[in-house]
């Protein structure tokens, strides 16, 4: 059944659901059988086993199929038997003490059961709705006014970036998404056609939707499908590792993970501190279940400590207030809009100029809310920023230049939601103003950032020759290489 069709068929009821108003979310579950090791440098995965099997006598150990996929980063995936549902917790606190400074551990750096992760829409059970404005709604809603996107575009459209989207899939033949697809994308989910990034059986079109979002914010930003979660919006923490560690090795310059889990997993978080390294800047939402720091429901790796990853908080259609679904902590980075205004009266439940617009498989658009969406809107910003200079190096300078830009130029919003200061980042995000920071994007091929395209931009692009972290890669393909070259020689001005 056609996702538009579906949308049809939802009752009055539903359509006046909103985020807060789903299933009851709970803390996500491990999966039966399975964990995740990282081994110490030099060691064999069969002794870091054979450590492990010795501190859980009748507990047998193996490599999982496809486990080993991140060899290279001494990560595998695990199964194990008897695998009881729910795990047995006596393996987990084996597991989580490979973390400690045991002595006679000289095998593994950490281990950890694999758990679930999802996107913070599908945990709480909120509900799409079929536009009936289209794109007309799409391109002048909101959010877009309050961000400031017409300003910010004049200086930056994010030309030459590439932003992965860590998703349920993107449909690439939307119309609006028409040439916006970065070539590679991957399917994690999808084993029998990984290369099938659209993901047919997206029964959210979640995905779809943040594109979307990212795409009208920095409209000349090449955006990278990477499907980790099913069309339920569901998956697990060794396919999230595995696809920001595949962006990584894709040359991205964000990575957009509007989804988490409630599980703090070694294995994520080794791979954004990876991606930070090389000034590749990873957005999380904060989640939809209304918790603080002290709740079971808190998300990660939105909540992970500072100068990590920049966790995203909703607030409300007017700019001000938190969302009334949104987490808050005080580790997130910054907030955004996310919010869409219930209105009965309204044929989709909803107030058209007080809502969140975003693309929807089959070439359809939709009205949705949620810490997802305000996550969409900090990538786009973030690819502004970095398209504004070419010439930063692949380094974690850069990821805290382009920090720096966005937090240095928020709109205070604590006065307005009293006992939550500090709890939803610095303030609301303000793309206009971040963009003042940088000059006007320089032309596609300005590799020094001087106004033209000649002879120092071409010996830059062949000193990067064949390289995957470069701001060289002008077609986003993950390497410097000919088609570089030839459209850095199609803008020559010298």
């Amino acid at each position: 059944m056609k996702l538009h069709t579906f949308i049809l068929s939802v009752s009055v009821a539903l359509i006046a659901a909103a985020a807060t108003h789903g299933q009851i979310p709970v803390p996500d579950p491990p999966i039966p059988g399975r964990a995740i090791m990282k081994v110490q440098l030099g060691v064999s995965i069969e002794d870091a086993i054979a450590y492990v099997e010795s501190l859980l006598p009748g507990v047998t150990f193996s490599v999982a199929e496809g486990g080993d996929a991140l060899a290279s980063r001494d990560l595998y995936l695990l199964s194990y038997l008897p695998a009881p549902d729910p795990p047995d917790p006596v393996v987990e606190d084996v597991l989580e003490s490979l973390k400690k400074d045991d002595p006679n551990n000289t095998t593994s750096q950490w281990g950890e059961l694999l758990y679930a992760d999802h996107d913070p829409e599908s945990n709480t059970g909120s509900v799409w709705f079929q536009s009936i404005g289209g794109i007309d709604q799409f391109t002048d809603q909101y959010a877009g006014t309050m961000l400031g996107l017409g300003p910010a575009q004049v200086r930056s459209t994010g030309q030459g970036v590439v932003v992965a989207v860590l998703d349920t899939g993107i449909d690439e033949t939307h119309p609006l998404l028409a040439g916006a697809i970065a070539p590679g994308g991957y399917n994690f989910v999808n084993v029998k056609n990984p290369t099938d990034t659209s993901d047919p059986i997206d029964g959210v079109g979640h995905g779809t939707f943040i594109a979307g979002l990212i795409h009208l914010t920095a409209p000349d930003a090449s955006l990278l499908p990477v499907v980790v979660l099913d069309g339920d919006g569901f998956g697990d923490l060794w396919l999230l590792a595995r696809g920001i560690f595949y962006a990584i090795d894709h040359g991205v310059e964000v990575i957009n993970l509007s989804l988490g889990s409630t599980y703090n997993s070694e294995a994520v978080e080794a791979a954004i501190e990876e991606a930070r390294d090389l000034g590749i800047v990873v957005t999380a939402a904060g989640g939809n279940n209304n918790v603080d720091e002290e709740s079971e429901l808190v998300e990660y790796p939105a909540s992970l400590s500072p100068g990590k990853v920049l966790g995203v908080a909703a607030v409300d259609s007017l700019g001000f207030v938190k969302a009334d679904f949104s987490n808050y902590h005080p580790n997130f980075f910054i907030s955004a809009p996310g919010a869409s205004v219930e209105d009965a009266g309204e044929p989709d439940g909803f107030d058209p100029a007080l809502s969140i617009y975003g693309a929807l498989p089959g070439g359809d658009y939709g009205i949705w809310q949620g810490t997802s969406f305000a996550t969409a809107f900090v990538s786009g910003a973030a690819a502004l920023v970095r398209a504004q200079h070419p010439e930063w190096a692949a380094d974690e300078d850069t990821w805290t230049f382009i920090e720096t830009a966005l937090e240095s130029t928020i709109v205070n919003i604590d006065a307005d939601n009293p006992g939550l200061e500090g709890q939803l980042g610095a303030g609301r995000l303000d793309i206009a103003a971040a963009t003042t920071l940088g000059p006007i994007t320089p032309t596609l091929g300005d590799l020094n950032g001087d106004g033209t395209v000649g002879i120092v931009d071409m010996l830059t692009l062949l000193a990067s020759w064949g390289q995957v972290h470069s701001s060289a890669d002008l077609d986003g393909d993950g390497m410097v290489g000919i088609t570089d070259f030839l459209m850095l020689l199609a803008n020559w001005t010298l």
